[in-house]
């Protein structure tokens, strides 16, 4: 069993090497600019969506057009109600602009918005 679990190890590393060796598969994970759609900085995974984007739609809900700071980080369904609600009757934009001003916000897959 010990050679099996070996085996198993030495194949998925092998794998793993020629992925990372791979020029097609680079290109995969990162957009037009080069730029990694998801970077690690200090042990934390930010999204590619820009904070400072999802502040400026997100003031756009004191004027009446709530919601548009959820459709852009994924959050689609929140977005729509945002939309129809007025952000909850402003509540929740409050709330999101404060959440995005301190970097608390994270978008559709849980990660921070990058600066």
């Amino acid at each position: 069993m010990k050679t099996s679990n070996h085996l198993n190890t030495k194949s998925k590393s092998t794998k793993v090497e020629q992925v990372k060796n791979n020029p097609n598969t680079v290109n995969m994970f990162s957009n037009l600019n080069g730029i990694p759609e998801n970077y690690i900085d200090d042990n934390i995974m930010y999204s590619k969506k820009s904070k400072y984007k999802a502040i400026f739609l997100c003031c756009l809900g004191f004027i009446g057009i709530a919601g548009l700071h959820k459709f852009y980080t994924g959050k689609k369904l929140a977005g729509f109600i945002y939309l129809i609600t007025v952000g909850c009757l402003l509540v929740g934009t409050v709330m999101d602009l404060m959440s995005l001003v301190l970097g608390d916000f994270r978008d559709s897959n849980g990660l921070y918005l990058r600066e």
